[in-house]
């Protein structure tokens, strides 16, 4: 078997001040505005693909909702730079981003995985380990009250440990 790397591009569709520093460093790009950000994610999308990538994965974690493009993410992005960018607004900005990724996936002939409705928070010891996508999710099927039931009993309440639920 030949294994490929992939993209697991959730912090780039949740964008962060943070993040946007990183990229920016990677790229040698300065992120400006949208213009900017599309072209240093471009840079990073060209470098996975000269490594082999064709596969990029992404989770819709519960509640997230998509909004079309209204023509106000330039400013919605100019807010999330000065650090004034409302929870409203940033959703906005993924789901712009992220039909932009759909679409430079489409023209680079990549596929796009939709992780929907997932649910991260599901055993306190397994995110301690791996960190928040350490790969222990499930997905928003899977009711809240399970969840909350396999959190509780992996939590050290002695019942079980974790592994018996990996």
């Amino acid at each position: 078997p030949i294994a490929v790397p992939s993209l697991r591009g959730d912090d780039i569709t949740a964008v962060t001040k943070p993040f946007l520093e990183k990229l920016a460093a990677l790229t040698h790009t300065e992120i400006t505005d949208l213009s900017s950000l599309e072209a240093a994610i471009r840079k990073r999308l060209d470098r996975f693909q000269a490594s082999g990538c064709r596969f990029s994965d992404h989770a819709l974690d519960t509640g997230f909702l998509y909004y079309e493009d209204d023509g106000k993410n330039p400013l919605r992005f100019g807010a999330l730079l000065e650090g004034t960018v409302t929870e409203e607004d940033r959703k906005h900005l993924s789901s712009y981003i992220l039909t932009f990724l759909g679409k430079e996936y489409a023209a680079r002939r990549m596929i796009l995985q939709l992780h929907m409705g997932a649910q991260r928070y599901t055993s306190t010891k397994l995110r301690q380990k791996a960190g928040p996508f350490g790969g222990f999710a499930g997905d928003g099927i899977l009711p809240s009250r399970m969840i909350r039931f396999i959190f509780t009993v992996g939590s050290g309440s002695g019942i079980a440990d974790n592994r018996d639920f990996v």
